[in-house]
């Protein structure tokens, strides 16, 4: 919440006749949201929100009517719903702006997170929202590049993806777009960030991020200043996580979601597939390790490990699947999580030999053992 003398002072004002600004519930640079009463005749027909945005940079203009055009274009359940917009002006301070109307908000995730105590189950039920209102907005080409908790809010029982401030279309024949500006929130940016690549898997690592915090309630990363934490997402150096303390399947979801290379990533439609499908029988089970392996022999590397990490989100404690996920890994140059997953087969099967020789390879390869 923003409480500076010029929000205070639009507190009671009106638009258009009927909508009256109530109460300050946050505020940026340019535009706050008022918790918003709809006032026809001395009777409130309904409460809502409205965000109010200042239009005294004329450059910015197009930039924030794109915001309300594409806000009342947006039809899913897991969206925030906008029910009108436009341009008004506030006489009592003879002050002009745009407004958009919208649904009344409960919480912010990130007030939930800051609440605490959230079960499992519930972490489950705010991913598969979130993951359904992405999986909405990549289909229609557009990006959010903006996804942090503080813009994911409840409404009636259900998590929605609010603030559209800086969501990007893309051109339908190519997967992603390019800017010279730095976008979104640094703490919830991918690694192309910094390179200016837009895409739906930079709202997939944000995703990512934000799984990581329900689980457990720490951001991944230390650092103490910008370039610390641009160094450290560069690298995916999550020095503030321990993986093996993820269980499955949100171990795999979340590195899915936070591959270095974008093209890696796990897209929203993965995620919903993998935490939601029907479980695999223990002959389903035998048969997508086959194929794992035979997709490994053929240097199929992503899709070996995507028979792998299917196992795996089903039976956690499967040895084998561990051993050769981590050979895919390692394969595919992401030494750091093979050694994790090595670490895992040896957890379950301390007398898999094979895992530990691996393990010793790779640490040979980092550097990190002489022999």
């Amino acid at each position: 919440m923003n409480n500076t003398p010029l929000w205070g002072m639009l507190e009671g004002q009106v638009i258009k006749d009927q909508y009256y600004l109530q109460q300050v519930l946050g505020a940026g640079t340019f535009g706050g949201v008022f918790r918003t009463n709809q006032v026809v005749r001395d009777t409130v027909l309904r409460t809502l929100a409205t965000k109010v945005i200042f239009i005294n940079q004329p450059e910015l203009v197009s930039y924030q009517l794109q915001e309300l055009q594409i806000a009342l274009s947006f039809d899913h359940p897991h969206l925030l719903r906008c029910y009108d917009a436009g341009e008004a002006k506030i006489k009592a301070l003879s002050i002009s702006c745009l407004y958009l109307l919208m649904e009344l908000a409960e919480e912010t995730l990130e007030n939930r997170l800051n609440r605490g105590n959230i079960s499992k189950e519930e972490v489950k039920s705010i991913v598969k929202d979130i993951a359904k209102g992405l999986a909405y907005l990549h289909q229609k080409e557009q990006v959010h590049l903006d996804l942090k908790p503080a813009n994911i809010l409840k409404v009636n029982e259900h998590w929605k993806i609010g603030d559209y401030g800086l969501v990007r279309s893309l051109n339908p024949t190519r997967s992603y777009a390019e800017t010279i500006h730095l976008l979104g929130t640094p703490l919830f940016s991918p690694p192309e960030s910094y390179q200016g690549i837009l895409s739906p898997a930079w709202d997939m690592w944000s995703l990512g991020i934000i799984i990581v915090m329900l689980l457990t309630s720490k951001y991944p990363i230390r650092f103490q200043t910008q370039y610390e934490l641009q160094t450290k997402i560069s690298n995916a150096d999550f020095d503030n996580l321990n993986w093996n303390n993820l269980e499955q399947p949100w171990r795999k979801i979340v590195e899915g979601c936070l591959q270095v290379d974008r093209k890696q990533r796990w897209t929203a439609e993965d995620l919903l597939l993998i935490q939601f499908k029907t479980p695999l029988s223990e002959e389903e089970i035998k048969q997508k390790l086959h194929e794992g392996i035979g997709l490994g022999n053929l240097q199929k590397f992503s899709e070996a490990l995507i028979c792998f990490e299917e196992v795996l989100s089903h039976k956690d404690d499967e040895a084998t699947a561990w051993f050769y996920s981590g050979l895919m890994l390692e394969e595919l140059g992401n030494l750091e999580q093979a050694i994790s997953h090595f670490d895992k087969c040896i957890e379950i099967d301390p007398e898999h030999h094979k895992a530990k020789n691996q393990k010793l390879s790779v640490l040979y390869l980092l550097g990190r053992l002489e022999f």
